[in-house]
């Protein structure tokens, strides 16, 4: 039996109703990636913290609130601490090889006021086989550590470290961990280039998107963070990420201020830096849509757009590897495509034989509600010579319902993949916000559908990701309702019937 795992306390707090308050417990260590977190602190008073993941069909991921301004009657009584709302966010700073030595300070606040001079640090914990690599400046409070660290997290899993700072009389403390892992997000995006797994972005549990560039070489078990801090796009969650030849490319997607995005962005050198491809004509800004790779045409698919008045059932192609956008209205490549029948959220799409598949989400337009549809556009596509052309066949020109029978139950913020020519639909949650861990396949491209995972799986989640790698199927990270964000990595390798975690941490 494979073991879950919890990477946060409150996880398993299902006693919550959605939506409420939470208090602040003080954090463990937690395995997220490569990493060092500011996890726990001793703060004036027990802060309350707004669950940042109130569903709703359009409901924004609030951040963190504030727990309102300090009286003159706080800042008597208040004891030293870290600084509250560093330590409540998560603050990171990351090992990007894990090989050059990293460092961090954590502010000291002393009635409030920050301490620049007059306090004393020490390590009061740490592993005793990184007794000189891990290291505290003394007067600052600065933490180095080295390789070392990170090869003991490779092969023993996370450590824990716990600096304390005394000052006028009196002492505070913070604990961090070194481990080799993301941290637990949602609505990220993953896609596997030249063997190696990615999951770019997402939302954290404050709520904060991310532009951080995950990969790992070793099929998810250790990670390393990729992107140069200062060649990179803007934190963003709900966008996609598509492969051409060696890029990678990220498209659309919101920012923290729920700013929908029609940008582009390429990595050529396996995601450490980023360059801005879309100057032209672009795509309208939008969220949650679905994108797909033909030939070396990129394809953006759907969404909820930033002028709510225009159509989401839209289609946009570029030809010249994100550059430029054309619309997609009444004819691809000289042959008739009807108006589009499906106005959607939250769907995912997948490529079968050089035909695109659109499967569920959220229908933005009459008959609204979640849908199990599955959509396949009109006659495949061949790439012969570097172009891409239709086939042509009587009937076969207009987009499609292809699914009869029994199949998935209606859903959004699932995943979709395609292996060894079969389609599977995984996860994702109901219109009463049930969360699902089913597994559904499909290998007569989309027609009918049966259950495959019938064994141990992965918790029920949604807004996660999926992926092949292999011959292998993957389910990365999600939000798993009442039990918070996770940063688990599932595999099958019998075609969805059993998972494990292959995460070294249980």
């Amino acid at each position: 039996m494979s073991k879950k795992f919890t990477p946060y306390p409150w996880g398993n707090d299902s006693s919550k109703p959605r939506g409420s308050s939470r208090v602040f417990p003080a954090l463990p260590a937690a395995a997220l990636a490569a990493a060092v977190i500011l996890a726990a602190c001793e703060p004036p008073a027990t802060p309350t913290i707004v669950d940042p993941l109130v569903p709703g069909d359009l409901a924004p991921v609030d951040s963190l609130r504030s727990v309102g301004p300090l009286t003159s009657v706080d800042l008597q009584t208040m004891q030293l601490t870290f600084n509250d709302l560093e330590v409540r966010k998560s603050k990171m700073l990351v090992s990007t090889n894990g090989n050059a030595p990293q460092s961090f300070t954590n502010t000291l606040m002393n009635k409030g006021i920050p301490v620049t001079a007059g306090a004393s640090y020490s390590i009061t914990e740490k592993p005793a086989s990184l007794t000189s690599e891990i290291t505290v400046n003394e007067t600052t409070g600065e933490v180095t550590f080295g390789a070392a660290a990170l090869a003991k997290v490779n092969a023993d899993g996370p450590q824990t470290v716990t600096v304390q700072a005394a000052y006028q009389g009196k002492t505070a403390s913070y604990t961090f961990t070194v481990t080799d892992h993301f941290s637990p997000r949602r609505d990220h995006a993953s896609a596997v280039l030249n063997g190696e797994l990615y999951v770019i972005g997402g939302n954290g549990w404050d709520g904060s998107s991310s532009s951080e560039v995950w990969r790992s070489a070793d099929g998810g078990r250790t990670w390393d963070q990729a992107a140069d801090i200062n060649k990179r796009f803007a934190g963003r969650n709900e966008h996609t990420l598509e492969v051409i030849g060696n890029a990678l490319y990220i498209l659309g997607g919101q920012d923290d201020g729920r700013n929908r995005s029609d940008d582009v962005w390429a990595s050529t050198d396996r995601g450490v830096t980023w360059y801005q491809v879309a100057t032209a004509a672009r795509y309208s800004p939008r969220r949650g849509h679905s994108s797909a790779v033909l030939g070396n045409t990129l394809y953006v698919i759907a969404g909820s757009l930033k002028d709510p008045t225009a159509a989401d059932d839209d289609i946009w192609r570029s030809t010249d590897l994100g550059a430029a956008w054309t619309r997609v209205t009444k004819s691809i490549e000289g042959v008739f495509v009807s108006a589009l029948r499906f106005r959607l959220y939250r769907h995912a799409s997948v490529v079968v034989e050089n035909r695109v598949y659109v499967i569920g989400g959220l229908r933005l337009s009459a008959p609204v509600g979640y849908s199990n549809d599955v959509w396949r556009s009109p006659s495949p596509i061949s790439a012969a010579n570097g172009l891409i052309t239709f086939s042509r066949s009587e009937g076969d020109v207009n987009w499609a319902q292809v699914a009869t029978g029994t199949r998935f139950s209606a859903r959004r913020a699932h995943s979709a993949v395609v292996l060894n020519g079969a389609i599977y639909v995984i996860g994702g949650h109901d219109a009463a916000f049930n969360h699902l861990d089913d597994v559904w396949k499909s290998t007569d491209q989309g027609v009918t559908w049966t259950q495959a995972a019938v064994g141990d799986r992965f918790s029920a989640r949604s807004s996660h990701t999926s992926a092949t790698l292999s011959g292998e199927l993957y389910v990365i990270g999600g939000y798993r309702g009442h039990d918070g964000l996770v940063n688990d990595v599932w595999k099958s390798t019998d075609q969805g019937v059993t998972w494990t975690n292959v995460h070294a941490n249980p």
